[in-house]
């Protein structure tokens, strides 16, 4: 996805890195490609065996393709003509998200004018996408009550939503993401009682799968899994700067 990557580049960049040409080249390409398929329906990050939908995770990582890209050509001063159409273009998208994505009660959902949620959302707190905190508490709100697996344990979103035969495990990631959104809403605490309540359904190894059965305990799918490993460790890095332990990047 163009946007995890530009992100990388972008953090890369703003602390103080030098970008090889071939990356910035990259980028550009990924950010052309962003502006002219961004309009389109897609099946989303968990890719839904069910007819395309215009799934808000999507839309916010195109936005945050568009943005990086135009944030760096503004800060290595490249690209004028093209950083202008990105700039349209981010704008465009921006106003979409905010406006078709977002429901009262529900925060952002799904997808447009679905009234189902999905834990990919709870990243939306880390993008900078939504300048509205009350819009991002409702969102993580609806999230932990609806997508709930209990205990610490989230849904990726409604079980046997997905087209797919056979039950569903809450995803280990999601918990994660939940904690991070927690503490950048200013609730440290709660991320860290989380984090606490996640780590005690570890193995004697510390190591985690992709799923655990909310009823059983048993672990679910691949197993480790390194998203649910690089979860833990956004997790410690962000109770760590809450804590005033490290500085943010």
């Amino acid at each position: 996805m163009a946007g995890w990557v530009i992100d990388a580049l972008w953090t890369f960049v703003r602390t103080g890195q030098k970008l090889h040409p071939k990356s910035w080249a990259m980028v550009a390409r990924y950010a052309d490609q962003t502006v002219r398929h961004w309009r389109e329906p897609d099946s989303g990050l968990w890719e839904v065996r069910d007819r395309t939908r215009h799934y808000l995770h999507s839309k916010v990582w195109a936005w945050i393709a568009l943005d990086r890209a135009v944030r760096m050509a503004e800060m290595l001063d490249l690209a004028p003509r093209k950083r202008s159409s990105w700039t349209v273009e981010r704008d465009l998208l921006h106003t979409e998200i905010l406006h078709r994505g977002f429901k009262a009660k529900l925060g952002y959902t799904r997808s447009y004018g679905s009234s189902d949620l999905d834990s990919a959302m709870l990243l939306l707190p880390l993008t900078g996408c939504e300048p509205d905190r009350s819009r991002l508490e409702v969102t993580v709100k609806a999230i932990r009550k609806q997508l709930s697996a209990g205990g610490p344990l989230i849904y990726r979103y409604p079980p046997g939503d997905d087209g797919l035969p056979g039950g569903e495990g809450a995803f280990v990631p999601c918990t994660f993401w939940l904690l991070e959104a927690l503490i950048r809403l200013g609730r440290p605490d709660e991320g860290r009682e989380l984090f606490e309540q996640l780590l005690g359904l570890t193995n004697e190894l510390h190591l985690l799968p992709e799923e655990i059965d909310p009823v059983s305990g048993a672990y679910l799918g691949n197993y480790p899994l390194a998203l649910s490993h690089a979860g833990m460790v956004h997790a410690i890095l962000e109770i760590q700067i809450a804590a005033g332990e490290r500085e943010p990047h």
